[in-house]
């Protein structure tokens, strides 16, 4: 049977070679794009609520429908199309103005 000290070799040099270091750099690549990535989208997600903070203190902003000046309530005609009383096509839903 071999000897432990036959199967491994021991540096005599702290030295790396240049073959060493593109080894090592090259295993790198994936931890250092993933570390990036990660980064990237923390940074996102924090500037994103950042801007939702803003806009909800700041913000004026609110939801417009046809009927708002009849005082039809939102809620009610919803509650309606649940309820089966009224057809989800004749509230008419259409885009923004």
């Amino acid at each position: 049977m071999a000897n432990d000290n036959d199967l491994f070799q021991v540096s005599t040099s702290a030295r790396l070679a240049k073959k060493e270091y593109t080894r090592i750099l090259l295993q790198a690549v994936p931890t250092l794009i993933f570390t990036t990535i990660a980064i990237c989208i923390v940074v996102a997600d924090i500037s994103l609520r950042g801007l939702l903070d803003v806009l909800l203190k700041n913000g004026q902003f609110g939801i417009a429908f046809d009927g708002m000046e009849q005082g039809l309530d939102l809620g009610s005609l919803l509650s309606d199309v649940v309820d089966g009383s009224r057809s989800l096509v004749s509230l008419n839903l259409k885009g923004g103005h």
